[in-house]
């Protein structure tokens, strides 16, 4: 049930305190469910989940559009899997709790989702913040340490997937990029290298592609297969002039091995066999006892490193590293495997496949994609980096990417290819404008975070509703609310520790409304 119809918001620089003892009472009253508690030594609001809410008049002072922090605390056990609202202001900004995780959403052409991988069960007081702050244009990258997203280069693919009945006529998984700048042929100095298939993936019906280019936008495809052998997932490096071709072995079904060819060319490929199989043992037992696949090479100081996914043991891929002095006998890193799943809850929780590597400085950095069983359907992409090859790091930002697989380029700046549907596209690493959150002053690693592509916030006119959905299903709000605020700023996360227990002034700058909960005037 409504508790109230607040008829008073708050603009810029004007902080009201409800006169929340006038409307208790009239709860109390005429309803009586709607219960008055104490929050973290504070007045708070307890709503049962059923019919409670709160309802603010729409008024121009919430309506933010650049930048916007909303923020509050709240108490709940979240032990179900619905929705609970904990405000929402019409279609432009909602915060909330989903699937036992905080949840906010901005409004800018469409509904931009962001969502923490924590889960949230122990019925404790948090403070949760979200902010977005709109930046234009979105800068590009100038290091790999500073980029949260992706930027397409255009709506078209680069390279796109084959005509029907082709060979290629899906794109399985895009292989690395490879950019030489001395190259002999104008036309090939970037070369890139994928799988294809063409009607229903059955594993062994897919094949490897090539395509090149002059300036790494415009390409042109090889018109067939470059291999007559069913194979997947390549990846190839250069090695004094001698093209190596590193690829997941599909021939025999189920597959199980790595295999190697060499080349000239780039089109005429001998065959070396297979050169990386199947171990059993290990810790975990027998992790990668099932089947190994997606090869990463990399060639420093006369020695091969091989990343490369396990499988086996009932565990799904799992990273581990291997070396070589001639790129076929390989011997496996002692504490395999170096990268594993997230931790629980996590986007990428379950499996981890390595895409590619680049060294920068002294720092390598790997593009990999993840799947988490309790999280979004789907693999997603991550970065990760390290300063030895094996005791890796998960890049503060991660996933980055909703495409399954990114390829490193560097000419004069920062380029990743990456599969999504329709082909191969160009992309640029950018510090894009997502919505941020934070649990108790701590930002949050994401199991959803999308672009709002650097758009303001959309203006709305549908009343501020607390504990409950103005709009469409109404997803009520079960547990306790205390001090609500809503800035027209994004706060900074030293600003959002402060905001947590500070005390406000009367005309605190860029405040644009407070819900404090008490008995007090305003």
């Amino acid at each position: 049930m409504q508790i109230c119809a607040l008829k008073k918001s708050v603009t810029a620089k004007k902080t009201i305190r409800w006169k929340l003892f006038c409307i208790l009472a009239l709860a109390a009253i005429l309803w009586g469910s709607w219960k008055y508690v104490c929050g973290p030594s504070r007045p708070a609001v307890k709503f049962n989940g059923v019919d409670d809410y709160l309802l603010c008049d729409d008024e121009p002072g919430l309506d933010v559009t650049d930048q916007i922090t909303v923020e509050a605390w709240v108490k709940g056990r979240f032990t179900d899997d619905a929705q609970h609202t904990i405000i929402r202001k019409g279609n432009a900004y909602y915060l909330g709790v989903t699937n036992h995780r905080l949840h906010g959403a901005i409004n800018t052409t469409d509904w931009k989702t962001v969502q923490a991988s924590s889960v949230l069960t122990d019925d404790r007081w948090h403070h949760f913040a979200m902010t977005y702050n709109r930046v234009e244009p979105a800068p590009k990258a100038t290091t790999l340490d500073n980029f949260n997203g992706l930027r397409m280069d255009g709506d078209a693919p680069a390279v796109l997937c084959g005509a029907a009945g082709e060979f290629d006529e899906h794109i399985r998984e895009i292989g690395n990029v490879l950019y030489e700048p001395d190259e002999d042929e104008a036309g090939k100095k970037y070369k890139i290298f994928y799988s294809g298939y063409h009607g229903t993936y059955k594993g062994n019906n897919v094949g490897i592609g090539y395509a090149y280019s002059a300036d790494g936008k415009t390409w042109t495809k090889h018109p067939n297969k470059i291999i007559d052998r069913p194979l997947e997932d390549p990846y190839v490096v250069n090695n004094d002039g001698t093209y190596y071709l590193f690829v997941e072995d599909k021939a025999d079904m189920p597959f199980r091995n790595i295999r190697r060819y060499h080349s000239s060319d780039c089109l005429n490929w001998a065959d070396d066999g297979d050169v990386f199989d199947v171990q059993a043992g290990g810790s975990p037992v027998d992790w990668e006892a099932q089947d190994v696949s997606s090869p990463v090479v990399w060639i420093e100081n006369d020695i091969w490193y091989l990343l490369y996914e396990g499988r086996g043991g009932g565990y799904w891929g799992k990273i581990g590293l291997a070396t070589s002095r001639d790129g076929v006998h390989w011997t496996r890193y002692k504490n395999n495997p170096v990268f594993d799943g997230g931790p629980p809850g996590n986007w990428d929780e379950t499996n981890v496949v390595c895409d590619d590597i680049i060294k920068v400085g002294a720092r390598y950095y790997m593009t990999y994609h993840g799947y988490g069983a309790s999280g979004p359907t789907g693999y997603w992409s991550g970065l990760a980096y390290c300063d030895d090859l094996h005791n890796w790091v998960r890049h503060s930002d991660n996933p980055f990417s909703i495409c399954p697989t990114v390829m490193f380029l560097y000419d004069t700046e920062y380029v990743l290819f990456c599969e999504d549907i329709g082909g191969v596209f160009r992309s640029n690493p950018c510090i894009v404008s997502a919505p941020r959150l934070y649990i108790d002053g701590l930002e949050q690693h994401y199991l959803i975070r999308q672009d709002c592509d650097n758009t303001p916030i959309t203006a709305d006119n549908h009343p501020a509703s607390i504990g409950k959905s103005p709009v469409g299903i109404p997803y009520f709000f079960r547990g306790s609310i205390s001090r609500l605020r809503i800035w027209g700023q994004a706060l900074s996360p030293r600003e959002i520790r402060w905001a947590m227990d500070g005390v406000l002034a009367e005309n605190e700058p860029n405040l644009a409304a407070c819900w404090e909960f008490d008995q007090g005037g305003g």
